[in-house]
């Protein structure tokens, strides 16, 4: 499992996860990409996720949305509607190698904005009575309703939702606060993104089942209509605190482009330059051709 947790505010969304992969009978590594971005017609959502964190041959969730919603450039709602269709025709078969039902389930959280409004979308795939079944709830966020201990706007899924009774209001409120200080330019977004690192701390602290990682990746997107006019990004974090280099690309997709594959063949042509024989020109051609266009839904 792992844990995800979201914060929507008015004008930016804010995503913590964390890196564990683990199965019965392997050491747990700490490697994986559980947030993928995507910038749609309408909007933008980060998209985290508990459950499934890597199949036999080597694929991770995030990279499959990323490959799924590649060469398309959905509307947001439609968007999450593409998603359920897809999770659901293609989790099933991995979900039925875990041996206990009840762990037979996977929750994606998608928070962002749609038409300069918050979102957040909470989908989830699982099996009952035999049968997997996919459930999408949406919410419009109301920030002049919202209050901190509901599900807006705090949104938390993964094995580590029991240790949330380590946070009190307070915290919640703290974090909050240092949001809407970002969203107004008052702190910078390295204050608010320590904030959910010491949130995913004192979970992680209190998680015995070892199923979170003491690293965390923060993620966050600027809404279009506010202050910062757009952008975001996301700082990683050691069990320490200190922030160090990502050690994979977050599966992005941008107006239906994948960014992650256009940098990994851009990178040999780079350093490819300084040549100018027809074979270096052979090479960039070939690189280039070699960037993915078009959807791969297939989770394998």
């Amino acid at each position: 499992m792992t844990l995800a947790l979201s914060l929507q505010t008015k004008d930016s969304v804010w995503l913590l996860t964390d890196h564990r992969l683990s199965a019965p009978g392997f050491a747990p590594v700490d490697t994986a990409v559980k947030a993928t971005r995507l910038e749609l017609s309408d909007g933008e959502l980060l998209v985290g996720y508990a459950g499934i964190g890597l199949t036999p041959l080597g694929s991770q969730p995030s990279h499959w949305i990323a490959s799924s919603f590649r060469g398309t450039k959905p509307a947001v709602n439609d968007a999450m509607y593409h998603l359920r269709n897809l999770a659901l025709q293609e989790f099933p078969k991995h979900l039925r190698r875990v041996k206990r039902v009840e762990h037979r389930r996977h929750e994606f959280i998608a928070s962002g904005f749609k038409d300069g409004r918050p979102v957040v979308y909470i989908l989830r795939i699982f099996e009952m009575n035999g049968e997997f079944q996919a459930l999408l709830n949406i919410a419009q966020m109301h920030h002049r309703d919202a209050k901190v201990g509901t599900t807006i706007p705090f949104v938390m899924t993964g094995s580590a939702v029991s240790s949330i009774k380590v946070l009190n209001e307070n915290t919640l409120r703290e974090v909050l606060r240092y949001a809407r200080y970002y969203n107004r330019s008052k702190v910078s977004s390295e204050v608010v993104a320590r904030c959910f690192f010491q949130i995913g701390s004192a979970i992680y602290n209190d998680c015995k089942d070892g199923s979170i990682s003491p690293n965390f990746l923060v993620m966050w997107q600027n809404n279009k209509t506010g202050r910062h006019l757009g952008g975001g990004g996301a700082f990683e974090f050691d069990r320490s605190g200190t922030i160090t280099p990502l050690d994979g690309s977050i599966p992005t997709i941008a107006g239906g482009m994948d960014i992650n594959a256009i940098h990994k063949a851009l990178f040999p042509i780079l350093e490819d330059l300084g040549n100018a024989d027809e074979a270096a020109e052979s090479r960039r051609n070939a690189a280039l051709a070699s960037i993915p266009t078009t959807p791969d839904s297939k989770f394998r």
